[in-house]
């Protein structure tokens, strides 16, 4: 059980839905990115994971090293405070590069945007409660593929030879963010008003930025 639960926190890290949003994305839509495959975008996807996931890792990382947190699994509200803030930064400069760049789709940038958001709200929050971060990615990820299927009306993705509906993959995502919250109610690590709330502030941020841009 535990084991299971550990697995689930790593493979839905909060820094690695933005990369998950973006597969998403690109299977539901590759020619919005001007390829025909989502893999043609592998230099995309990279870029994406080094911005959002290995700088904001790597710096988190250098705070343990030098004494300024106590772990990487933040697991006090003041050791999420200098992780947060790095976030924030590496999420701004990389929404910067993708708002002003023609070969990505404005629907990117709305859920980059969405990212940040929800991510800058995590920090004021923390001040209050110590939110769930893992809620907040998955209910981010969420209100990503609620905004795809409903407001731009994507109706399927494809995976290699195999087309699936839209609604299957928001069921899919909507039992992941169960799972996921319920992973870290057995590892002790939230309580649930923590989980319900994370999952609020990633769904509703993915739509304050979708009025922001759209």
């Amino acid at each position: 059980m535990r084991l299971g639960a550990h697995i689930l926190a790593y493979l839905f890290h909060p820094l690695l839905i933005l990369s998950y949003s973006l597969l998403i994305l690109l299977a539901a839509d590759p020619f919005g990115f001007g390829v025909s495959s989502p893999w043609e975008k592998m230099p995309l996807i990279v870029i994406t994971l080094l911005y959002t996931f290995f700088l904001p890792l790597i710096t988190t990382i250098f705070m343990v090293l030098t004494g300024l947190i106590d772990s990487v699994y933040l697991d006090k509200k003041e050791d999420r405070i200098g992780p947060l803030i790095a976030a924030v930064i590496f999420y701004t400069w990389f929404l910067m590069n993708m708002i002003d760049n023609p070969e990505i789709p404005p629907v990117f940038s709305v859920i980059v945007l969405g990212s940040l958001i929800a991510l800058s709200f995590s920090f004021v929050l923390n001040i209050f409660s110590k939110i769930s971060l893992h809620a907040v990615g998955m209910g981010g990820l969420l209100g990503a593929c609620f905004l795809l299927y409903t407001y731009y009306d994507y109706d399927s993705i494809s995976v290699g030879p195999y087309v699936i509906h839209f609604f299957i993959v928001i069921l899919s995502v909507v039992l992941l963010c169960g799972l996921v919250g319920s992973s870290r109610l057995a590892l002790g690590a939230h309580i649930k008003k923590d989980i319900y709330g994370g999952a609020l502030v990633g769904f509703a941020s993915q739509l304050l930025a979708m009025r922001f841009l759209v």
